[in-house]
């Protein structure tokens, strides 16, 4: 068994990174506890380490020892651990009340939408170019250099670069005057707006006996079910809601889930090699959303029970 430290590389999702040491036979869970703490995130239960392997962005157990990821990985850029917001809920108010959280949601956002994972029509990039470069670091003067990180790669080349700096100049302009931590606010507010937000999306998934017009899809899991797309351009092909679930179930290869008469439900099967992590990725939701149920119920029976008590005293 190997003793001492191991140097491992972290990412975040901006492309930066740092180098944690860590015991050789520790479990995944301390470098994550490593990072947390170096980075001094306080509201971390959403978030989590990713494994970049093979062209592959796979998550992370906590309970996986570093030494057996890392022992397959090539000894180059393409093979690391990236650390980001893995779990996606409309109300985190008080996730956002952490600076350094509202500082990782906030780059997330950006590399979803610039990258396409967010579609946003012209006019709403352009919204959120200027709020990106009102909470960013670089100046309005220098956008010219840096617009490819500010308008999302499928609209680039709908318009020049100077009709696009342009835009988000004058956008930028007619913003009220606010501070960074302000902006990056907004940023993400206008980033809710997308269908896709939160969205983990697996695939492509090859489509097996199921009553699917398509031989490949992939597949979208967030907080409120599962929803199936095209693989060409992401037209949602179905939708799925948690409450209309009633199994799912998967191997190292397969994913299937039953939906609609619990008599005779329909079952959707996939042969694909994010199986288990798809099933996770549902588990997980489908535990928070549990905990959030009860602790509600929790509430309400608490607050009924002291107005019954108030009530009983004032008699």
């Amino acid at each position: 068994m190997a003793t001492g430290k191991e140097i491992l590389k972290v990412k975040f999702i901006d492309g930066s990174g740092r180098t944690f040491a860590v015991d050789c036979n520790s479990a995944v869970e301390s470098l994550f506890a490593t990072v947390v703490e170096r980075i001094n995130l306080h509201k971390h239960d959403y978030f989590a380490l990713f494994e970049k392997y093979e062209d592959c962005e796979n998550y992370v157990d906590t309970n996986e020892r570093c030494a057996e990821l890392t022992k397959k990985w090539k000894k180059n850029d393409s093979n690391y651990f990236l650390f980001k917001k893995r779990v996606f809920l409309l109300e985190d108010e008080e996730e956002l009340q952490d600076p350094v959280a509202r500082e990782l949601i906030f780059k997330q956002a950006v590399y979803c939408v610039i990258s396409g994972e967010y579609p946003f029509p012209a006019e709403e990039a352009v919204r959120l170019a200027a709020y990106q470069l009102q909470a960013g670091d670089i100046t309005p003067k220098s956008l010219s250099n840096s617009l490819a990180n500010f308008v999302p790669q499928p609209l680039f080349s709908s318009k020049k670069p100077s009709e696009w700096e342009q835009l988000i100049l004058r956008q930028h302009e007619s913003l009220p005057t606010t501070v960074k931590e302000q902006a990056q606010l907004e940023y993400i507010k206008l980033a809710k707006n997308s269908p896709f937000y939160g969205m983990t999306f697996f695939g492509p998934c090859k489509v097996v006996n199921s009553r699917i017009a398509a031989s490949k899809v992939i597949i979208g899991v967030n907080f409120e079910g599962i929803r199936i797309f095209k693989t060409k351009n992401k037209d949602m092909i179905s939708e799925h809601l948690y409450t209309e679930i009633s199994s799912w179930a998967s191997s190292q290869q397969n994913f299937a889930f039953e939906f609609g008469n619990l008599i005779d439900p329909t079952r959707y099967s996939f042969e694909t090699k994010y199986a288990q992590a798809i099933a996770a990725t549902i588990q997980m939701y489908i535990a928070i959303l549990v905990k959030m149920l009860k602790t509600e119920e929790e509430t309400e029976q608490s607050e009924a029970s002291a107005t019954s008590e108030t009530t009983e005293g004032i008699q």
